[in-house]
């Protein structure tokens, strides 16, 4: 029975079962792994060969095997029947006449070898070849399975090997053109395949999806909300493509590349212009920051032109210079033309304070030397800056010596002095000319 449970379950695996089959096969394959354990019980570990009525049928109703069995029991039998009885032995005992019967069994032993003759051959009986049962033993075990002979196994609730057998066939040709297990789940794995076309899976099911849409769908009211609160499109200015734009537009910052072929850098240079270009020029150049083209103006501190300098005219203020003694102080700062009125006929010292020494350049101071009065002279050494000027002054004419003092009135001085090194004079150069 065991093998019928394994072929049934064989030939079954992998088939799709019949829905109103299903619970009556379950049943049978219970009600059979209940038979197996009873007729495994019953059997008693019987030999495989013999395990079935049919393998049983087979054994006794073969010739050879009987013919065996009987021989044996035969052989047996002379055996037995060669040996003496108890009652035997007992009689051959009686007619001995009494002597030394120390070297002789007992009775109780012989009984007792009479038992173990007999345990013997039951032994030969029920074992014949170690293997095989008796046919004693068969006809018993043939009358328990079939229901006589007093056997204590009931058959009656189970299926005979023929009902097995057309149940079987039914549910064979249930199943004959069916689709393999096998084949049917790989057609439901495709499908599914084709249907989730790839997704992951955070959202390979229902109710994945599902959950996934009622998020979507709160997210997108939101959007909407916050879209309809937003310009159309023809309503704002796009930051692609030429439009018009008309309007008073008000931006924190804004950045082009152009204007109207104006660079992003020209406009750059209209940083901190806070109002019309042309008015803030023409009132700088009316300023006193500025230089006017056209007006008359007074203009301040240095001024360096590293071009040719062209004037149709100029003008030039002198400083009435301060004399002490024989000492003129010149402040070069109010100007470069000194009026001096000598307090004496004794060689003077013009003292220059505020001279810009830079290498490279010459500086010349012109003194109007005002001689209308009693006193006649000129100036014959100089300090520059509070320092004495460490060089002789060169006299225009070639001549070492303090030109001479003449008879005229208003006498013009010049000295100049060339400077090759910042701070430092080189060389002083100086003239009088004589005017009535």
């Amino acid at each position: 029975m065991s093998d019928l449970s394994a072929n049934i379950a064989t030939e079954l695996g992998g088939k799709v079962g019949v829905g109103a089959f299903d619970a009556s096969f379950a049943q049978l394959s219970t009600d059979v792994s209940a038979l197996d354990t009873r007729l495994d019980t019953f059997m008693n570990g019987a030999s495989t060969a013999y395990d079935t009525l049919l393998e049983i049928q087979t054994a006794l109703t073969d010739t050879s095997f009987n013919t065996y069995i009987v021989g044996e029991i035969s052989t047996l039998q002379s055996q037995v029947d060669s040996k003496a009885t108890s009652a035997d032995i007992a009689a051959a005992i009686a007619a001995i006449p009494p002597t030394d019967l120390s070297g002789y069994a007992t009775t109780s032993a012989l009984s007792a070898a009479t038992g173990n003759i007999e345990l013997i051959i039951q032994e030969l009986e029920t074992d014949l070849s170690g293997n095989y049962a008796t046919k004693t033993y068969v006809d018993s075990a043939v009358a328990a399975v079939s229901g006589g002979g007093g056997g204590s196994v009931d058959l009656t609730p189970y299926a005979l090997i023929a009902d097995v057998d057309a149940s079987f066939a039914a549910v064979s040709t249930l199943v004959a053109g069916k689709a393999a297990f096998a084949d049917v789940s790989a057609a439901m794995v495709s499908v599914k395949d084709e249907i989730l076309g790839g997704v992951g899976p955070a959202f390979d099911t229902l109710i994945e999806l599902s959950n996934e849409l009622q998020t979507q769908s709160s997210a997108a009211s939101a959007l909407a909300v916050q879209v309809s609160s937003k310009a159309n499109d023809g309503d704002v200015v796009h930051l692609a493509g030429a439009e018009t734009v008309t309007g008073t537009k008000t931006f924190d910052t804004i950045n082009v590349s152009n204007i109207n072929s104006v660079t992003a850098t020209e406009l750059g240079y209209l940083s901190g212009v806070t109002s019309g270009l042309q008015d803030q020029i023409t009132a700088l150049s009316q300023s006193s920051g500025g230089v006017d083209l056209t007006s008359n103006q007074t203009i301040g501190g240095d001024k360096l032109f590293t071009g040719l300098l062209s004037t149709f005219k100029a003008s030039e203020a002198f400083v009435t210079a301060t004399v002490s003694g024989t000492t003129a102080t010149c402040d070069f700062s109010q100007g470069g033309v000194f009026r001096i009125t000598p307090l004496s006929s004794t060689l003077m010292t013009a003292n220059f304070t505020n001279v810009p020494l830079v290498a490279g350049r010459t500086i010349t101071m012109v003194l109007i030397m005002d001689n209308s009065t009693t006193f006649k002279t000129r100036v014959s050494t100089c300090t520059v800056n509070g320092s004495s000027v460490g060089t002789t002054i060169r006299w225009s004419g070639g001549s070492t010596a303090v030109p001479a003092v003449t008879s005229s009135n208003i006498a013009i001085q010049t000295i100049s002095f060339l400077c090759l090194n910042d701070g430092a004079i080189t060389t002083t150069f100086s003239s009088v000319n004589p005017f009535w």
